[in-house]
């Protein structure tokens, strides 16, 4: 069992969680990285040391024959899911996965297979309650091999040469001649042949196997340049042999051309094969200067925009493109490699066509290092919103830069039926460019769209286009102009497919943060939800409902995460207490919150909340001499969910003075003048903040408050006015009731 078609960190963690929570007994797994450095290709991580794993197990050898009843509930299957997938962190990888090459060569692993399965109820064959059996059929088997194992395979093929796994080095074959081959009339030819003579000489008499001249190889799979789209190809391929550029098939020794049906679009590989790894090095340079002596340094105009495609400024040399359409939240991740040959780069510009731009809730951008790029909103042009991306440190004249953009989009997909009923599926459809709005020119770009499952409607075939399992795959388009404006109307990316994931919505949010000097900071988040998807049409039917298993685009419960230190949790609605929550603890420290409506929220249903909880003032709150300074997260504590409208209010204690806001996103309202009237005190100051259209990615950068307050004693201030007030009351009491006493024995004396 496995997953492949996996292209970054999160789906690899959470495709491995899966698996782990479906086979926990297993302890090591492989792990196979397309893009090593090292070309090994194969990983190992041991999860032995997963708290969660070892929960697991435990549960299951306790249980004995109830637990494969037991961990097929939906409810454990998703806590447990969810327990690995919170403990499967970088920092676990980077202590527990090692490289396996050497075991996985020696077991002669050399590839993997994907096989597609097709589950059906069989009515022949009925079990317990006259159920049909359910059964799997494997549709289809598809193999494939490591990059190691293609390119040894290819060299394997040109070189005809054979692996020793006593030398560790690879060997021409040998085969034995008859002994008229051998007699002294027969002179050898080739330089090989006289190898081969030399060893077959020497060879013992016994018969055993004796190895050929060595072989090594080098591979340069993928080599770019515009310009190699422009050459004449029979031209090139002959000034390469003049040149001594050609692969030798006697000698099994040079350099071939892979990838040449590529050639159209300046793309191209190079096998070379020497006698050592310093020979296929040697013709592995000799090759790539000759490429850069017939195709040129700078790059020729196109004929179209007139741009030069080669070192002009701003080079794209590949965008990659990616939607995940998973949630209802909408990321799109834009990779950019870019190089100015003219000048250095301090800031990179990115265009969202302004369909997009309404719907736009948070952008993010990081350099290929991993370091923050602050994100400023520009100007606009007839057809896009900009964006300028600044470099923490500008990009060297004529030197590669990259960086990576992420943004999040809210209500973009749109339900289509927008009413279905209740057993029905939910169908979205979503749009977009197929092509990434730029200013720049770009070389090539790819667009990948990844989707909640494998049913698909129907797509749009903007060619070319691919299609494996979830994943649709545009491009790639070469030679787009900059500036360009986004896609016509019979250019866009359409897909229908369906999505049963929860449109969980929350219209209203207002989170109220108190912070008391007196050891806890308060926190409660009164919410609207709303399910945004399609419709309900018709009724709702609670027999249908139960009998289905509460399979539909509806959902009933949602996850909180607090933070670590989290206590006196309530949750509650204007009824009262809501008990179908449920509490538990996550290997990272922090709290989980499983929440559960009344009842479950279909299209357009509503329902309503509140959330609360305490934390100690000493783990949210720093402070150096009488500075003070609270971080906090923006967003509600609800994983998936997007908030249209949301106002936090931090109440300040009384006497905080110089108070200062840090909100790190756009368009953000900040009030200062409000003050709040409560026991004891003349007034708290609030500071309130109000933004629109949030998402989950907020709460990644937190906001900050800093307020300064008058000392440490200051905050027996209530308790001394407390204490005088009654002080004052008892000696009043006391000065009345001796001047009564007084009073009635002067009236007593004069009687």
């Amino acid at each position: 069992m496995g997953a492949h078609d996996i292209y970054d960190e999160d789906e690899l963690i959470q495709s491995l969680s899966k698996l782990i929570a479906a086979d926990v007994d297993q302890n090591e797994w492989l792990v196979k990285i397309d893009a090593d450095q090292s070309d090994t290709g194969i990983a190992s991580i041991n999860v032995l040391q997963m708290q969660s794993v070892a929960k697991v197990r435990a549960e299951k050898r306790d249980m004995k024959h109830m637990a494969a009843e037991y961990f097929q509930q939906p409810d454990v299957r998703d806590a447990v899911l969810r327990s690995i997938f919170n403990e499967l962190t970088e920092s676990y990888f980077a202590a527990n996965i090692t490289p396996c090459f050497p075991d996985v060569r020696e077991a002669r692993i050399i590839g993997y297979a994907s096989i597609d399965y097709m589950s059906f109820a069989d009515p022949k064959t009925l079990v317990g309650g006259g159920r049909p059996r359910q059964r799997l059929w494997a549709m289809q088997v598809v193999p494939g091999l490591t990059n190691t194992a293609v390119s040894f395979v290819m060299f394997a093929f040109l070189s005809c040469s054979q692996f020793n796994p006593i030398t560790g080095k690879c060997h021409l074959q040998v085969a034995a001649p008859p002994p008229a081959a051998t007699s002294a009339t027969v002179a050898p030819i080739t330089q090989a042949q006289k190898a081969v003579e030399t060893i077959l000489s020497a060879r013992p008499p016994n018969g055993a196997v004796v190895c050929g001249p060595e072989r090594a190889y080098m591979v340069l799979d993928y080599i770019y340049h515009p310009n190699m789209a422009t050459l004449h190809f029979s031209t090139f391929f002959n000034t390469c042999r003049l040149n001594g550029v050609s692969f030798d098939l006697q000698r099994a020794i040079g350099a071939a051309f892979i990838l040449a049906d590529s050639l159209t679009a300046g793309v191209m590989g190079l096998m070379c094969i020497g006698e050592n790894d310093k020979e296929a090095f040697r013709i592995a340079r000799q090759a790539v200067e000759l490429i850069g002596d017939q195709v040129g340094v700078q790059a020729l105009p196109d004929s179209l925009s007139g741009e030069r495609l080669g070192n002009f400024p701003y080079l794209l040399a590949i965008v990659k493109r990616t939607f995940d359409l998973t949630r209802h939240i909408v990321r799109q991740v834009d990779d950019i490699s870019f190089r100015d040959d003219d000048a250095s780069v301090a800031t990179y510009t990115v265009a969202i066509p302004f369909d997009f731009h309404e719907r736009l809730s948070h952008m993010s951008a990081k350099t290929g290092k991993n370091a923050v790029c602050e994100v400023v909103q520009g100007e606009k042009t007839s057809h896009t919103q900009l964006y300028h991306v600044q470099l923490p440190s500008p990009v060297l004249k004529g030197a590669d830069g990259s960086i990576k953009v992420t943004a999040y989009f809210t209500r973009i997909l749109t339900p289509l039926p927008a009413a279905i009923k209740q057993s029905e599926d939910q169908l979205v459809v979503f749009h977009a460019p197929h092509v990434l709005p730029s200013p720049y020119a770009t070389v090539t770009q790819t667009t990948r769209i990844k989707l909640p499952s494998t049913h698909i409607e129907r797509h749009s075939t903007v060619d070319p286009v691919s299609v494996k399992g979830s994943v649709l795959t545009y491009g790639p388009y070469t030679a787009v102009p900059g500036g360009a404006p986004p896609s016509s109307a019979n250019e866009l990316i359409t897909v229908h497919f369906q999505h049963n994931e929860p449109f969980l919505t929350m219209t209203s949010l207002v989170k109220e943060v108190d912070v008391s000097m007196w050891g806890r900071v308060s926190t409660e988040e009164v919410v609207d939800v709303e399910h945004t998807g399609a419709a309900l049409a018709g009724g709702f039917s609670r027999f249908e409902y139960s009998e289905h298993d509460a399979v539909s685009a509806s959902f009933r419960s949602f996850v909180a995460v607090l933070p670590k230190h989290a206590v006196n949790v309530y949750y509650r609605d204007q009824i009262g207490n809501i008990t179908t929550s449920a509490l538990s603890d996550l290997s990272n420290g922090h709290t989980e919150l499983v929440l559960e409506a009344r009842y479950p929220l279909f299209g357009g249903w509503k329902t309503q909340y509140y959330l609360g909880y305490s934390e100690p003032t000493a783990s949210v709150l720093v402070h150096a001499n009488d500075r003070f300074r609270l971080e906090g997260h923006l967003s509600t504590c609800v994983e998936h969910a997007a908030v249209d409208d949301l106002t936090l209010k931090v109440i300040l204690p009384q006497g905080a003075t110089n108070v200062q806001v840090t909100a790190p996103w756009l368009h953000v309202e900040i009030t200062h003048t409000t003050r709040r009237q409560s026991f004891l005190d003349a007034g708290r100051p609030v500071v309130i903040l109000k933004k629109t259209n949030v998402v989950p990615a907020h709460n990644d950068v937190p906001f900050t408050v800093s307020f300064d307050y008058p000392g440490q004693y200051y905050v027996y201030r209530e308790p001394a006015l407390v204490v005088g007030a009654c002080f004052g009351l008892f000696v009043m009491y006391m000065a009345l009731t001796r001047l009564w006493n007084q009073a009635r024995q002067s009236q007593t004396k004069q009687d």
